[in-house]
């Protein structure tokens, strides 16, 4: 007989099934806690090596076989993945699942850790998987919930790294940037992802985001953190700023006023000032809207929406343009004071 040294449980044969429905805890987590401990018997060990030593050559390939016909049936492979399906979705199987997965990825050596990681590059480079995958991640993807889960899940990880953690992460994300094969791959990606937002589906799934409630307090909340927090102005409106406190003008920066963040806002006047940069804001003197970059052409975009909320809103939205802050900002200021003291 055997005794389970956490609990004293006694069996004939083996311990791991006791192991893992009892404790939740694999073999070698045991035989960590415990070094003298046993969890087969002898003679089932034995007997255990001699049948997989042993084993029917013969057998093994009918079974071989007869495994491969199944797969070949389409009836019976539509039948199987169903009865899978419906298995992993049951709330106990994905718990289980959780539980094996942590526990695998918590005891699992740096070695085997390494050729996990190998084989999930070599998968990616196979074309037909990598098809594969990401029409699953499509369709996974435009669900709400595994959106919410997979945010939820990047934001644990981010806040879990401790400051060396972060710093490692981000020296190891500015390699990458810095080759160029990484950088075509990451810029054709994200050009990708702006065509999809400057779509006509892509603006209709922003409209009815915006109408969203929990969204726009999200908004809110994260607008909030950035006054509290105080976050880098550029250096474009650092001058500004200079410029308006040498005339004793002190408006708020980075104010919220509806879905925006604007630069410089005046309350009492009801009057918003924006410093935008000439490339990022595609700057119509310098630019034609047809040559424009897809980040130029979606600032753009935001822009006008911008324009058409303070107006209905009776705000004074007035922009200042990078080119001419540089060439002359005294009357950049003379321009807003004309308009601040009517």
């Amino acid at each position: 007989m055997i005794a389970c040294k956490i609990c004293g449980h006694e069996t004939e044969n083996s311990l791991q099934a006791h192991l893992n429905n009892k404790h939740n805890i694999r073999n070698k987590q045991y035989k960590d806690m415990y070094s003298n401990a046993c969890i087969y018997s002898e003679e089932y060990s034995n007997r255990l090596k001699f049948t997989n030593k042993h084993r029917n050559p013969v057998y093994k390939k009918k079974l071989s076989e007869s495994t491969k016909k199944l797969y070949q049936n389409p009836e019976w492979v539509k039948t199987h993945n169903r009865a899978l399906k419906e298995g992993q979705n049951t709330p106990e199987a994905k718990i289980n699942h959780r539980k094996g997965a942590f526990i695998y990825y918590e005891c699992r050596t740096k070695e085997q850790a390494k050729s996990h990681r190998e084989s999930i590059v070599k998968s990616w480079k196979d074309p037909q998987k990598r098809e594969k995958r990401v029409s699953a991640l499509k369709i996974a993807h435009n669900k709400l919930e595994v959106r919410g889960r997979h945010s939820r899940a990047t934001k644990k990880f981010l806040n879990s790294l401790t400051p060396e953690e972060r710093l490692k992460r981000n020296q190891y994300l500015k390699e990458i940037w810095s080759q160029p094969e990484n950088r075509e791959k990451i810029l054709k990606i994200s050009k990708i992802g702006l065509k999809a937002a400057m779509s006509s589906e892509g603006r209709k799934n922003f409209y009815i985001a915006n109408k969203n409630p929990e969204l726009r307090e999200k908004r809110r909340k994260i607008a909030q953190k950035r006054l509290i927090n105080q976050p880098v102005m550029s250096s474009l409106n650092k001058v500004f700023k200079k410029a308006l406190n040498n005339v004793k003008l002190n408006p708020l920066l980075e104010y919220p006023v509806g879905p925006y963040v604007v630069d410089f806002c005046f309350l009492e006047e009801r009057v918003i000032v924006e410093v935008d940069g000439d490339w990022w804001h595609a700057n119509p003197s310098m630019y034609s809207y047809d040559n424009l970059h897809l980040i130029q052409k979606k600032t753009v975009y935001k822009d006008r929406r911008e324009v058409t909320y303070c107006k209905s809103h009776h705000w004074t939205l007035i922009r200042f343009w990078e080119k001419d802050i540089k060439k002359d900002i005294s009357t950049c200021i003379k321009q807003l004071q004309e308009v601040l003291y009517e």
